[in-house]
């Protein structure tokens, strides 16, 4: 039979009065038997997004293939302001004889974050490309940076800088040149460190003494206080309000920050249930002409879940050498 092979996609949602934005995948379709065949592709998308469905994909696709061969279509269109947002499914249809046909569900989530238009991302990525692809779907002009090569990374054309969850780790030469990391951030950079565990970390990585501990908050669901909630990281350019932490999933974030220095700005709070209140997941502090942001918060998992307010909080991190003054 044939196998039609879809991927998971999010988009984000152009704000109201901005163009439309265009959006495209890919759907393959392979012969896996040991005879030829042929059929018909289609796309069926949900009555909500009926429109968006006549945009992307005004007609099936007829294919005819040898054994063993695939084909792949390019599948294109435009998302706007007026684009429902939520999670939905496309069911893709191969459709030859009755032994030769396959079926998939595409799982497209549309959502509302903002960024500001032009900004460049670079990002040392650890495990995956979770971070770089959320920043990509964002809009942002994402570079990923080899650790390897970090004395010879020229960081100054970036708005901001993210080091990955366990960066300096997987890339030990961050932390040999992290010099070079905190001249970035001085010389009016922004500099984003994800979650580190407490034995791979030495607290002159950062700007200022920053000593990381092993409390975690566990529960998913665990109340958040906003310690700050017209500061630009928690307002701008998406206002973080209770939404913004709803559905996450296995943990709020770990090894959180047991000693900080007075010049780190506190955003948030948060505790599991009878446990004391944790307000060290989320800092930021001026250092020299730029910024340097460290969280331990799990956004990997919320980004990788489609979180929407995870893609807010994000791109305000990104975003935040760009905040209004």
């Amino acid at each position: 039979m044939e196998s039609a092979r879809p991927p998971a996609l999010t988009w984000v949602r152009p704000a109201t009065g901005d163009p439309a934005r265009p959006v495209e995948f890919f759907v393959e379709v392979r012969n896996n038997t040991e005879v030829p065949c042929d059929g018909r592709l289609s796309l069926f998308f949900p009555t909500t997004v009926s429109r968006m469905a006549h945009e992307l994909f005004p007609a099936s696709r007829e294919y005819a293939l040898q054994p063993g061969r695939s084909a792949v279509w390019r599948v294109r269109g435009d998302i706007t302001s007026e684009t429902p947002t939520g999670r939905f499914s496309v069911f893709v249809l191969a459709e030859g004889s009755a032994r030769h046909s396959a079926a998939a569900d595409l799982p497209i989530t549309i959502l509302d974050a903002t960024l500001p238009a032009g900004l460049s991302v670079g990002v040392f990525t650890s495990y995956d490309d979770t971070l770089a692809e959320a920043l990509e779907n964002l809009g942002a002009a994402v570079v990923e940076l080899d650790g390897a090569r970090m004395p010879f990374v020229d960081l100054s054309g970036f708005d901001s800088v993210f080091v990955d969850l366990r960066a300096y780790l997987v890339h030990p030469q961050l932390a040999q040149y992290n010099s070079l990391l905190l001249d970035y951030a001085r010389a009016g950079g922004n500099l984003v460190v994800m979650y580190q565990k407490t034995e791979e970390w030495k607290s002159e990585l950062a700007p200022y003494p920053l000593v990381l501990g092993r409390e975690r908050v566990t529960l998913e669901d665990a109340p958040v206080t906003l310690l700050e909630p017209t500061h630009p990281l928690l307002s701008w350019p998406n206002v973080l309000d209770a939404g913004a932490w709803q559905g996450w999933v296995q943990e709020r974030g770990l090894y959180f920050p047991r000693e900080v220095d007075s010049r780190y700005t506190r955003l948030v709070s948060m505790a599991d249930a009878g446990g004391e209140p944790l307000s060290t997941g989320w800092l930021v502090a001026d250092a020299g002409k730029g910024s340097y942001i460290y969280t331990s918060l799990v956004w990997y998992r919320q980004l990788r879940e489609r979180r929407p307010g995870a893609y807010q909080a994000l791109a305000n991190m990104a975003a935040y050498p760009r905040r209004p003054r």
